[in-house]
């Protein structure tokens, strides 16, 4: 087996109102996934939340912040609000680019790490996220964030949806890889 391994890649080819990547094996130790994503063309929200294992319990925690500016000029930072275990999702994992304020073609890229995502001895998954959008000299933001994911499962599923019953744009994309 290879140190590292795409496990699902891919893009969409119209919109739609989630990506589901479903079968992911137990073989590897640790999750990297990088999703690019857009809200679609007629959308005003820019943030889409992950599910995992299919699971919509109160079994998520997470706290982060940002950083956005237009350059090293003018720049603003902020904390997210604390979503210690009593939220249904992990939202700040991945944000979708406005599809009615960005410019065409711009999409948020999303990193994600979970470590022993296989593991069924340990009492949760740490989830780590960096998202980034930059389209001009005034529209760039840095949004990160760590959390958890609460079970002993390995985690088999990672769903993205965009928040506000707006679709994924067309070529959002994703790629999903596990390392031994």
């Amino acid at each position: 087996m290879a140190d590292f391994e795409i496990i699902s890649e891919g893009k969409l080819s119209s919109a739609a109102a989630e990506i589901s990547i479903t079968s992911i094996p137990a073989t590897y130790t640790h999750l990297e996934c990088v999703f690019a994503l857009r809200a679609d063309g007629g959308a005003a929200s820019s943030n889409a939340y992950m599910q995992l294992n299919g699971d919509t319990g109160a079994n998520y925690g997470q706290f982060g912040g940002y950083v956005s500016g237009n350059g090293w000029s003018s720049v603003s930072s902020a904390a997210f609000a604390s979503r210690t275990g009593s939220v249904t999702y992990f939202q700040s994992a991945c944000t979708a680019a406005y599809g009615s304020g960005s410019p065409s073609g711009i999409f948020y890229v999303n990193h994600i790490m979970i470590p022993l995502y296989s593991s069924t001895t340990t009492a949760t998954k740490t989830i780590m996220s960096t998202s980034t959008i930059g389209w001009n000299d005034n529209n760039n933001t840095t949004e990160y964030s760590a959390g958890f994911y609460n079970t002993t499962s390995a985690i088999n599923a990672i769903k993205i949806v965009p928040l506000g019953g707006v679709n994924l744009d067309t070529h959002s994309s994703w790629w999903v890889g596990g390392y031994a």
